[in-house]
């Protein structure tokens, strides 16, 4: 008969800022199947008030054959307490032990008292960090609203792997890890310039983002569809490691810039009025934005359509065909074509002509600057006129 042997070690922490114990830290940790499995407050001394007494493996032990049947190491432990950055690492338990967590106080923080950031309006729950529900901010955030609410939903409502967010080198890093949902934000701090980054709809869940400006840039996670709605930003990053195409779909969005690290295809979709100044990885972004090119000929003295009207357009002298020579207009004199406009305005040339079936028209030039959906209305004369 096998013989169940549980390993375990005692274990408690002490936290500190410069050298001063605090009490009121939050102390979790999670296993490796990422159970919670330490949930306690620091005392005045700084430490837990009881030692943990913390599960390292089960061993199935028969005979002379002992077997490892559950691996609990490594732990992730945090030390959280609102106003100093939020503290993890991990720990693999193979002895008892104590750890020190030294604490640091958060300076992006600027609103101290923690009741206060809870009751901002607007719902946040714990979608910042669980898959339980979309996140629904309402009002006019700031990036410094959302931060503080982010650092203190992180303490309230701990998930394992995710932290809410992060200070970075260039402002605030807000990791969010389930459906995000803005209307109506502007992310401008009242004027203030926002250098910070938004890493949204992780797992794969949606991101609908309406009527959003930010002053910095926007870095984009793991998601196979984000849709944008009258966004506007200076920098747009893709990157992550998404297993297959991701589709951005852009609605009247303004757009600086557009570049990834993902190392998967990349579909933009630019709808609306939506612009992208620069793509500054090609090879691996395609940029879409479809625009309609109509061309419509009729007869200079009745203002009737033509039909068999030839119909050519290219990119500039040379360029690439916008509308192929071999077209030819319907009964009501148009060609319509699906265009991918990458730089607005784009000059486009050619010509319209008809010769080969009577009445047969002289050829008329075409020169226009194409910037979004564009009708051309071309008067075609007679041959012989």
């Amino acid at each position: 008969m096998a013989a169940l042997v549980r390993r375990r070690y005692t274990w408690n922490i002490t936290a500190s800022r410069a050298g001063v114990p605090v009490s009121g830290v939050r102390i979790i940790g999670y296993d490796d199947p990422d159970t919670l499995s330490i949930n306690q407050f620091t005392n005045a001394q700084g430490q837990l008030a009881t030692d943990e007494v913390v599960e390292a493996e089960e061993i199935s032990v028969t005979g002379d054959i002992a077997t490892i049947t559950t691996q609990r190491n490594p732990y992730e432990i945090r030390a959280l307490n609102y106003g100093d950055k939020l503290i993890s690492f991990g720990k693999t338990f193979v002895q008892k032990s104590v750890d020190s967590a030294f604490l640091e106080v958060d300076s992006v923080i600027t609103e101290t008292t923690k009741a206060t950031v809870l009751a901002y309006p607007g719902y946040f729950g714990n979608a910042f960090l669980t898959d339980l529900g979309p996140l629904f901010p309402t009002g006019n955030w700031d990036p410094q609203k959302l931060y503080d609410r982010s650092q203190a939903d992180a303490i309230d409502n701990p998930f394992p792997g995710r932290i809410a967010s992060v200070e970075s080198l260039d402002g605030v890093n807000f990791v969010m890890q389930t459906a995000l949902i803005f209307s109506g934000i502007t992310f401008d701090g009242g004027g203030a310039s926002y250098d910070g980054s938004l890493n949204a709809g992780a797992d794969g869940t949606p991101l609908d983002v309406n009527n959003i400006t930010f002053t910095g840039d926007v870095f984009l996670g793991d998601t196979s569809q984000l849709d944008f709605n009258n966004f506007n930003c200076n920098e747009f990053d893709i990157f992550g490691d998404t297993p297959g195409p991701s589709v951005y779909n852009l609605t009247d969005c303004t757009i600086e810039i557009v570049s990834t690290d993902e190392g998967q295809p990349i579909t933009v979709n630019l709808l609306g009025t939506s612009t992208i100044n620069t793509n500054a990885n090609p090879a691996d972004i395609t940029v879409v934005n479809a625009k309609n090119i109509t061309v419509r000929c009729l007869d200079f003295n009745t203002q009737l359509p033509i039909e068999l009207v030839r119909v050519f357009l290219e990119e500039e002298i040379g360029g690439a065909d916008i509308i192929d020579p071999a077209t030819l207009t319907d009964v009501n004199g148009e060609v319509t074509v699906s265009y991918n406009l990458l730089a607005s305005p784009t000059a486009a040339v050619g010509f319209a002509r008809k010769g080969s079936e009577s009445p047969t028209y002289k050829a008329v030039p075409i020169t226009v600057d194409i910037t979004g959906d564009t009708v051309i209305i071309l008067s075609l004369i007679p041959d012989g006129a």
